[in-house]
């Protein structure tokens, strides 16, 4: 056993323990995650529920992604809010969403979706809320290979390089774009929040919401920018954000979890400050998180860019 493998599992016992004593099993089913509307089913054999949710609601830990989503959902009471990629949703179960906004929640893992559905099921918003099994792209119709994780379902992606058979389970999905997701749902928003963390596949998601993000007054979204999952999926980092400069203004994390406004800064700019966030890997892939902002922001939405700036 090497070093880190040693670590997480001396951090396993430890943090095991502890679950037993808030739940009576080492391995919950249902957890509720600091600052979280209500218990979420998850898979505990998942290592990232594991971490992620088990021993970060153990640590009162509220990731800044999920913080981001309910403070953003809280403040902006949108017409629309879309999570892309949900896992087990946690973030998408957070919030107590306002009455009139309708929530859309995309995941490619067939295998997630009992798990959603059972929390769905005790949503106090949950006749707002709807779930969509496919992997969310550019076009609509047809299907895709996607490729699970088995033992970090964060991971599960259809540009993953499927090195390990034994860790990765091949499966077709069918293929969602949100524009006609939204036109067959009626839904045609003028203020959209919106949280995308697909694993590469951020491009294709936006371009399969173009329609949409054309007919709001204004839109504020929250993306994953991942260089490694990027390049597997044979994106290119550099084009992609300065495609991304043409249409939004564009904030960046730094490390202290503050945004950075990127509005007309070259790639080399956002390249140094993204670089310079991951904590002792600053010659590392990039791995952070931008928000984009669209059309004529309101008061709500510029106060939440100002929390985190």
């Amino acid at each position: 056993m090497d070093a880190k493998s040693l670590e997480w599992a001396l951090k396993s016992a430890w943090m095991s323990s502890r679950a037993f004593l808030k739940w009576g099993t080492a391995w919950p089913r249902r957890v509720q995650p600091q600052g979280a509307a209500i218990e979420i089913t998850i898979d505990p054999t998942d290592k990232r529920a594991r971490k992620k949710l088990i021993f970060d609601t153990l640590k009162r830990k509220v990731p800044r992604n999920r913080d981001f989503w309910i403070q953003g959902c809280t403040l902006l009471q949108p017409d629309v809010a879309l999570d892309v990629g949900v896992n087990f949703g946690e973030c998408l179960f957070s919030p107590a969403y306002a009455p009139a906004t309708r929530v859309f929640g995309f995941e490619a893992n067939p295998e997630l979706h009992p798990y959603l559905e059972d929390s769905l099921s005790r949503h106090p918003h949950r006749a707002e809320m709807s779930l969509h099994c496919g992997l969310v792209g550019s076009q609509h119709g047809g299907d895709e290979a996607f490729h699970i994780d088995t033992l970090w379902s964060g991971t599960s992606s259809s540009t993953q390089t499927v090195d390990d058979p034994t860790r990765y389970k091949t499966v077709r999905v069918p293929t969602l774009s949100v524009d006609r997701v939204l036109a067959e749902a009626g839904a045609s928003p003028q203020h959209l929040f919106y949280k995308i963390d697909v694993e590469g596949f951020e491009p294709q998601v936006l371009q399969g919401m173009q329609d949409t993000l054309r007919q709001v007054k204004w839109s504020l979204g929250f993306i994953e920018f991942n260089e490694s999952a990027a390049q597997a999926g044979g994106g290119d980092l550099a084009a992609f954000y300065e495609k991304l400069q043409q249409q939004f203004h564009v904030y960046a994390f730094n490390r202290e979890d503050h945004l950075i406004d990127l509005a007309g800064k070259p790639f080399t700019i956002f390249n140094d400050i993204a670089r310079k966030q991951r904590r002792g890997a600053k010659l590392g892939p990039i791995f952070t998180d931008l928000v984009l902002v669209a059309g004529t922001p309101v008061a709500a939405v510029n106060e939440l860019l100002a929390r985190w700036q």
